[in-house]
């Protein structure tokens, strides 16, 4: 595997180099011809946008994919299919906050939660909040895995929503589990 990065943050950005050199892979921080992989990262003011990367990896057949499919590749043993895993924070909404949120967090604090994983439940209807607790994660060090590892190290739940059905029975599995409930 040889992968490259667009819009990632660069704590983040770090991260995945990290783990391509622990776990057998090849970072770039160009995109060229033998890359296998993009991991893209794009926020919704980015959706028009030229993105050079981008269009250079649909032209040359490299298979884009968001930062969570690197942690599934590691967690599948190299079984992750990119198709499972389309380009992260790619929301199309009228109006979303600007990057605001990041810059509230102190510069200090960036990497703090550096090796902790996060499992969002009850964001799916509410596009903004997901993308605000995405970038913030990330500043911050923390990964977003898309569904539930034993490795999850948080479960944060969007009370501000009603949970689908779906939610609704994951959090009361995972309060099931832990002694400290949800």
């Amino acid at each position: 595997l040889k992968v490259s990065v667009t819009g990632v943050p660069v704590g983040a950005r770090a991260r995945v180099q990290a783990l391509c050199a622990e776990h057998g892979g090849v970072f770039s921080g160009s995109l060229d011809r033998e890359c296998t992989h993009l991991i893209a990262m794009l926020s919704p003011a980015d959706a028009g946008k030229e993105n050079k990367k981008l269009r250079a990896a649909h032209e040359w057949g490299v298979s884009v994919v968001s930062y969570s499919w690197v942690f599934a590749q590691i967690f599948t043993h190299g079984c992750a299919r990119e198709c499972d895993f389309p380009p992260d924070d790619f929301v199309i909404v009228d109006q979303l906050p600007p990057r605001s949120a990041l810059e509230a967090v102190p510069s200090e604090e960036a990497g703090c939660l550096e090796g902790s994983t996060f499992l969002l439940v009850g964001f799916a209807s509410d596009p903004e909040a997901e993308w605000a607790c995405n970038r913030i994660l990330l500043h911050l060090g923390g990964l977003r895995v898309p569904f539930y590892f034993d490795t999850v190290s948080y479960v944060v739940v969007n009370t501000s929503m009603t949970l689908s059905e779906q939610d609704q029975r994951l959090v009361a599995e995972l309060a099931a589990r832990s002694p400290a409930g949800v």
